[in-house]
C-alpha cells in the first residue's frame, strides 16, 4: 500500500523558501527598465556622435568659401573644435561634459550652450 502525505503547502512552492513579495518583483522590473533606458540612451549617443563625425569636415561647412583662402583660420577653428584629437577621445570628453552638465559652446554664436538655463532661472522659480 502507498502512504499519502498531506501538507498545507500549495503545490509548486519549494520548501524552505518564502513566496516572492510583490514589491521586490516590481523593484526588479523597474531596475531593469531603468538599466535598459540608460543603455539605449548611451547606444543612441554613440551612434549619433560617430555618424556625425563621419559626415564630413565641419570646419569646411562652417567656413564655406573662406576654407581655401585661410589655412590659419582652418587650423585655429579645428583646434577650437577639438578636431585635432581622435574621435574616441572627443566622444569621451563630450560624454564627460554631458554627465557634468557642461554642454560646451554653441557653434552658431560662441556662447555657452547652458546659458539658456541660467538666463531662465527667474522663470523657473515661478513654476
Amino acid at each position: 500500500m502507498t502512504d499519502v502525505v498531506t501538507t498545507d503547502r500549495p503545490t509548486g512552492t519549494p520548501t524552505g523558501s518564502p513566496a516572492p513579495r510583490a514589491g521586490s518583483a516590481w523593484l526588479k522590473w523597474f531596475a531593469r527598465r531603468i538599466g535598459l533606458a540608460v543603455l539605449t540612451l548611451w547606444l543612441c549617443s554613440v551612434l549619433v556622435f560617430f555618424a556625425t563625425a563621419a559626415l564630413g569636415d565641419p570646419v569646411r561647412a562652417i567656413l564655406g568659401k573662406d576654407y581655401a583662402s585661410s589655412p590659419e583660420r582652418v587650423a585655429a577653428l579645428a583646434a577650437e573644435l577639438h578636431l585635432d584629437r581622435p574621435v574616441v577621445a572627443r566622444y569621451l570628453e563630450w560624454l564627460g561634459g554631458l554627465l557634468t552638465g557642461d554642454l560646451g559652446n554653441s557653434v552658431a554664436n560662441g556662447s555657452r550652450s547652458a546659458s539658456w538655463w541660467a538666463a531662465g532661472s527667474s522663470t523657473r522659480r515661478c513654476w
